[in-house]
């Protein structure tokens, strides 16, 4: 039969395990510093008193970890 198959999960909260240090790092500094793309109440408290380096370092962190594997198989659930 084969390996199944295997995609990224969709649901409300974003995936930041594996995303690209840049991308991170650009996205936590627009919620810190209130930018119009990136309003979000919780976020912006959570990154309010980041500095740069803990950004650098968080983004770091994130990059590093793998990206969960989603498998396309329904679950059967009783």
């Amino acid at each position: 039969m084969g390996m199944p198959r295997r995609r990224r999960a969709r649901t409300a909260v974003p995936r930041l395990a594996g995303q690209q240090k840049v991308y991170l790092m650009t996205n936590l500094k627009r919620f810190r510093d209130g930018s119009p793309e990136r309003k979000h109440t919780g976020m912006s408290s959570i990154t309010a008193d980041l500095a740069d380096t803990e950004i650098e370092a968080l983004a770091q962190y994130l990059t590093s970890l793998a990206a969960p594997a989603v498998s396309l198989s329904p679950t059967r659930t009783k």
